[in-house]
């Protein structure tokens, strides 16, 4: 599942325009499903770490290859694209919702915090918590 399915759900997402919330939609809840199938573990140690690397975020790989984004653009296309379903899809999850309450308000803290970051990651930032 991690090594075939979630890459490949980035990279579908990551090809979205950021209006397609309906597709967006679909993914986050196969994504639900997932988690509640196989487990809050598995959303803890396979999925958090899968998409929290696929936004550019720390998280421990010890058994993945690299997912990080390597260049501004990938970067940018994390943020609008693949951070949507980090917060509905995975850390959306019944069990995480305290997660998914701290971690929006760190992205959010964060980037008001950096002063060299573009209005325009702020609105990706705000466009993936709407999506919510």
């Amino acid at each position: 599942m991690h090594v075939e399915c979630f890459p490949k759900l980035i990279q579908l997402a990551c090809l979205l325009p950021w209006k397609e919330d309906n597709l967006r939609s679909r993914i986050s809840k196969f994504l639900l499903s997932v988690s509640e199938r196989f487990g809050d573990t598995y959303v803890t140690c396979i999925m958090l770490p899968v998409f929290l690397t696929a936004i550019g975020d720390d998280a421990d790989l010890t058994f993945f290859p690299s997912l990080r984004p390597r260049s501004a653009v990938s970067e940018r296309l994390a943020t609008s694209c693949v951070l949507p379903l980090l917060l509905a899809g995975v850390l959306g999850a019944p069990g995480k919702r305290k997660e998914l309450a701290d971690y929006s308000r760190k992205l959010l803290l964060e980037d008001n915090s950096k002063e060299n970051r573009p209005a325009k990651h702020t609105l990706e930032i705000i466009n993936a918590i709407r999506f919510i």
